[in-house]
């Protein structure tokens, strides 16, 4: 874990640059939005295609953060636990604003578990995301919000560690940049955001936990790898 003075000052940074990114980002789209919604107002056609809600499905592999446990067997092999790795599995709605824009509310979850013949350890989270993307030909990018409730770290190994530690809710950053590997109608009106995409998501993030009443701070940042499929 890192030294909890440091770890206040970046995550102060942190939400004030996710500010920054967010703001800039938006304002991006609302310029392309404009245009379209004025090029397409007087065509029905263009409205009832991308105002309309589409399922997402997603399953990641998570890389990064703290350190949490490490285990060794027997055979020299090591086991590790970090704060921002692990298996993730997540779905939700897509909305898309214009033939370029798409608006994405998913929640999933993501966990970190080593298994062994003693015991088990993990770490896992809910989240929910909020993110906006900006499709360029097959290419998308996207800047969100996430929120991660529910983090926990157990650990159930004979003779080595039993407990629980919680962590508080906390909201973060994503970056992510997908290309689009497969997709379907993509004639219709200009465009389609629907389709199957391969990417990668970094994610900004801090965990509060409260031990021997002083607050403990681990870092949650990871690059997350992840399939995605719009209907």
């Amino acid at each position: 874990m890192k030294n909890t003075a440091e770890k206040i000052v970046s995550e102060s940074f942190g939400m004030n640059f996710t500010f920054t990114i967010v703001v800039a980002f938006a304002a991006l789209i609302s310029s392309g939005v404009s245009a379209n919604h004025t090029e397409h107002s007087n065509d029905s056609r263009y409205r009832q295609s991308f105002q309309t809600l589409s399922p997402y499905l997603g399953v990641g592999l998570g890389f990064g953060g703290d350190e949490i446990g490490r285990f060794a067997d027997s055979n020299g092999g090591v086991d590790e636990i970090h704060s921002g790795g692990g298996w993730l599995i997540e779905g939700g709605l897509a909305l898309a604003v214009d033939p370029s824009t798409s608006l994405r509310l998913s929640s999933g979850y993501q966990f970190d578990i080593t298994s062994r013949q003693n015991g088990d350890s993990l770490f896992d989270r809910l989240r929910f995301d909020l993110t906006v993307l900006r499709r360029f030909d097959a290419h998308e990018f996207g800047v969100g919000i996430t929120s991660h409730t529910s983090v926990g770290y157990s650990c159930s190994i004979n003779s080595i560690c039993e407990g629980d530690v919680e962590f508080d809710q906390t909201i973060g950053y994503t970056l992510e940049y997908s290309v689009k590997v497969a997709q379907y109608n993509s004639a219709r009106f200009g465009g389609d955001s629907r389709g199957l995409s391969v990417g990668v998501r970094y994610t900004g993030i801090d965990y509060r936990a409260r031990l021997n009443n002083q607050a403990e701070l681990t870092d949650g940042d990871s690059v997350t790898g992840f399939i995605g499929i719009v209907f």
